[in-house]
């Protein structure tokens, strides 16, 4: 199955149309395609009124996708664990029928640092360092009950910021 993702139009005198589909469109390979781009007129008695060109882009509509698929985020090293660092959300095209599951890809994270909870929500789950690792780079993944054919993956960058926590000592001379 599929519906329209996205529907751009150039036309500026009619800012509504209402477009048919008398055959499916077929988004899936060998002989599918997944854009199509076509012109429309709009004609009253012979004479033209206006025209618009239309593009059309298809997704499947079993498919899953982030919302936004990177996000740079900032934390500093002294916050506690438990700590919301962000939350992802996604476009779940089976609505209530099927149940989206999040992960972190732990290739990402080998020290565990960071977990995810089932509402798409990261957070600290240990201690961070900054002297140890100024930047995370972690790989979020959400599936419809975990069928990996149909995983999204999305980028989420954490800088860590630095805090006072090595303060100077002096010397006895």
């Amino acid at each position: 199955m599929f519906f329209f993702k996205k529907i751009y139009t150039s036309c500026r005198k009619f800012d509504r149309f209402h477009l048919n589909i008398e055959k499916p469109l077929d988004v899936d390979q060998p002989n599918g395609q997944s854009r199509w781009r076509f012109s429309v007129f709009a004609k009253k008695e012979g004479r033209e009124l206006g025209c618009a060109d239309v593009q059309v882009k298809l997704r499947n509509y079993d498919e899953l996708f982030f919302e936004k698929d990177n996000i740079e985020t900032s934390v500093y090293e002294n916050v506690g664990i438990g700590t919301i660092v962000e939350k992802f959300q996604v476009v779940d095209d089976h609505g209530d029928r099927t149940k989206v599951v999040f992960a972190i890809d732990q290739t990402s994270d080998l020290r565990q640092q960071f977990a995810i909870d089932q509402n798409g929500v990261v957070t600290i789950q240990k201690h961070l360092d900054r002297e140890d690792s100024a930047r995370h780079q972690l790989n979020i993944l959400a599936s419809y009950d975990n069928i990996q054919s149909k995983t999204a993956t999305a980028s989420l960058t954490v800088n860590v910021q630095d805090v006072n926590d090595n303060a100077p000592g002096f010397l006895k001379v």
